[in-house]
């Protein structure tokens, strides 16, 4: 069983499956990545071409399933039993997209996905989940897994500004992929009131601030 295939038995995340099944996939027939987005991904990060069949791809893939997946891989026995793993946490953080590439030497791609620039607290998230994979980085490595780390924003957006990533050298800094903006009226604020019994009277509800 290859690792693509061990990462498939965790794919339990409804949005996930919602978004494959309305276009098209099935179990005989996998939904596949574009070919342009397969070359455009191998071409940043300098991997060789790949062909759209030996991709596999899942969106918002926890952290725990990775690590989970690391311990099952090549070991059917660990399936069924109880694992004491300090590397699970009791938090949902997850790849916005996490993209598999069977080969002779195969590869496993996690890319954060920013639709602005990157905040405090973008910051601080993305440094914890770095916190979290770098281990994992050298476990996918002692199995024979390249991994590899890269942001995707709109363009002219430099994600890496203000982030200090000196102590993951394996994350991707060259370029990033671009992600195609929105055509609404961009940036919008949303202004929320906190509603309060006995409190609406000359509260503000909600507006959109351009």
């Amino acid at each position: 069983m290859s690792f693509n295939e061990t990462l498939e038995r965790f794919n339990r995340k409804e949005r996930n499956l919602l978004i494959r099944t309305v276009l098209g996939h099935s179990q005989d027939v996998p939904l596949r990545l574009p070919e342009s987005f397969c070359n455009q991904l191998t071409d940043a990060l300098e991997l060789p071409r790949t062909k759209p069949e030996e991709v596999r791809w899942w969106t918002d893939y926890h952290l725990n399933w990775l690590v989970a997946a690391l311990k099952i891989f090549g070991d059917e026995t660990a399936i069924g039993r109880r694992h004491i793993n300090p590397a699970i946490k009791p938090n949902l953080e997850d790849l916005d997209l996490l993209v598999g590439i069977d080969g002779p030497k195969p590869q496993l791609i996690g890319i954060e996905a920013k639709n602005r620039h990157f905040n405090r607290e973008d910051k601080e998230q993305i440094k914890s989940k770095l916190e979290r994979l770098d281990p994992l980085y050298h476990l996918f490595s002692d199995v024979g897994i390249g991994f590899h780390f890269m942001f995707m924003t709109p363009l002219h957006y430099d994600p890496t500004k203000g982030l200090e990533l000196s102590s993951w050298p394996w994350v991707y800094k060259k370029s990033w992929l671009h992600l195609m903006p929105c055509d609404a009226e961009q940036p919008l604020l949303l202004e929320c009131s906190r509603f309060a019994p006995g409190r609406r009277e000359g509260e503000k509800y909600w507006r959109c601030i351009p």
